[in-house]
């Protein structure tokens, strides 16, 4: 990613933290699309668009 030295820390106890799914009272439930933010300028929309997201 144009060389930058990376480092990801992950304090969930599974790989993904708000890009996970779990199980309650019979329902699946998606939590990415909730952690995910920043579809506009002056947010992360500039980090998404590196990684053409």
């Amino acid at each position: 990613m144009d060389g930058y030295k990376t480092r990801i820390f992950e304090i969930h106890n599974i790989p993904g933290r708000f890009c996970t799914s779990w199980k309650r009272k019979g329902y699946n439930i998606d939590g990415c699309m909730h952690g995910l933010s920043g579809f506009r300028s002056g947010t992360l929309f500039h980090f998404y668009e590196e990684l053409g997201a």
